[in-house]
């Protein structure tokens, strides 16, 4: 599954804000309960860690594979407007 990154994360490797990648696996909660959904699964939380593949990157993390970088999901609030209203966004991964 293509993804994007909402915020630069790592200017050494070059994670910058748009960088495209792809979904390379996660890590669940133990907690987590997936709810069957059509041909899918829907799940009661978020992933504790989403990992990303980027092509083109000759960097590696730790024992993760070549151009893989693991996200941590989180959830930004704040305002958007002068009346500062309150708001949150779709989760996004950092």
């Amino acid at each position: 599954m293509p993804v994007r990154l909402t915020d630069t994360i790592d200017r050494n490797l070059q994670m910058y804000r748009h960088r495209c990648g792809a979904i390379y696996g996660w890590t669940l909660d133990p907690e987590c309960i997936a709810i069957p959904c059509k041909n899918d699964e829907l799940l009661d939380r978020m992933p504790l860690v989403v990992y990303v593949q980027f092509p083109n990157a000759t960097w590696k993390i730790s024992d993760l594979p070549v151009g893989v970088y693991s996200l941590i999901p989180k959830i930004e609030c704040g305002t958007h407007d002068t009346r500062q209203q309150a708001y949150c966004t779709q989760p996004s991964h950092s």
